[in-house]
Parts: structure tokens; sequence; C-alpha cells
């Protein structure tokens, strides 16, 4: 269901994800619904009650007018950090990346870093990429021995099938455990930028970079 094109954030359309809960949701029969579209600091900006399909669409309405972005022009190179509190580990640092999956295309190049001060918390995560050949391996070993973390295998390698190469650049990560994600790494932003035009102009592009700080709070698009 993750893999599915449509299950992405701010889609609504033939996700099967938001189906699924809909469904879900109908059968329980709720009478009375609220929902509150809230800022970085766990503030309200918007608060939309009763019924339950109609008000989760008027603060989908108003969740895309605060934090909808479409991109002015179609990057090739993305620099993305999830910021705080997020940061804290690897695996939280991920949304970050996942947050890209609807703007991304075949040979772009994303830039992620993130402090990741208590490591990577998530061996879940790691283990299908560890040893596999292929994205195909991993989501079969996602699919057969899932365990709740291996969520973000998934939605990483939904990601890299997209045709996307990711430069991490953290300190508190061993460069070998960015390798087992399909990862390379750098020594720091300034050289993954410079790797990243390097790509471009090896494959005859013109960069074009797109600087998205917590992308996961927002709702991405293309014009």
């Amino acid at each position: 269901m993750i893999l599915n094109p449509s299950a992405v954030s701010g889609v609504l359309k033939d996700n099967p994800v938001h189906l699924d809960m809909l469904e879900t949701a109908r059968l329980l029969g709720i009478d009375f619904c609220v929902n509150m579209v809230q800022n970085a600091q766990g503030q309200p900006l918007g608060i939309f009650a009763g019924e339950m399909e109609a008000a989760h669409l008027k603060g989908i309405e108003f969740l895309r007018l605060i934090f909808g972005m479409k991109l002015s022009h179609s990057a090739n190179i993305y620099l993305v950090t999830p910021g705080a509190p997020l940061n804290i580990d690897l695996y939280q640092s991920i949304k970050a990346l996942v947050a890209l999956t609807p703007v991304v295309k075949e040979n772009d190049t994303i830039i992620f870093y993130s402090k990741c001060t208590e490591g990577i918390n998530s061996e879940d995560m790691m283990a299908p990429f560890k040893g596999a050949p292929s994205l195909e391996a991993v989501v079969k070993t996602v699919t057969e021995n899932y365990r709740i973390q291996m969520d973000h295998a998934l939605l990483l390698c939904k990601l890299y099938q997209k045709g996307a190469g990711i430069i991490a650049c953290s300190s508190n990560i061993e460069p070998g455990a960015f390798a087992d994600l399909r990862m390379t790494t750098a020594e720091s932003v300034d050289q993954a930028i410079k790797t990243a035009i390097k790509r471009c102009e090896a494959g005859a592009v013109k960069p074009a970079l797109a600087i998205i700080p917590t992308p996961q709070r927002l709702v991405l698009g293309n014009r």
C-alpha cells in the first residue's frame, strides 16, 4: 500500500492509505469530528469540526493554503534538513527525505543534512538494506518480515524508485551506515553541493538548486 504512487502526503485521490482509513472511519460510524491544524510549535492555527468528511476536507483546504508550496522552477538538486526535534536521530530525520517524494524526478540529487545527535535509533529500518542486492530485495524482506519501524525502509525505496540519489551529511552517523542505505556521504554541505553540481555537469544538465528546510512541514508540489 505504501509503495503505491498515489500514497504520498497531500494526495487524497486514489490514495490507498487515505481510502483505507476513510473506509475504517465509516465502518466505525463517527458522528462528530474535530480536526486541528498546528504550527511547528504545536499551536493551533485552525480548528474544523462537524460531519467527519466535510470537516476533514475543510481542514485540508486550510492546510494547503498555509503550508502548500509549489516549486517555482524545476530543481535537480534539493538541499533539505529536518530541523528540531526530528534531527535527534536518523530514523526521525528520514521524514525530510520522504517529503520530497512528490517532486523529485530521475537523476535528481538530494543533499540531506541532519545532526542525528542520538545516532540511528532504528535497527529495524537498517536491517532490510544490509546485504540487499536490489531495492526489490529490500521490499521483499520488509513484506515478509515486517516490524513497525521498517515502514521507513519502504518509504526510502519509493524515493529511490523515482531515480533520485542522496548525499548525506552527518558527523554522528558512520559513512558505512549511510552506504547501507544506498546514500553517498560528504563531509560538509558545501562539498555535497559541489558534488551535486558536478553530477549535473557530467550529464550536460544545468544545475538548479532548491533549498527546502523542514520539508516534512510542507505540502510540496511542482507548478
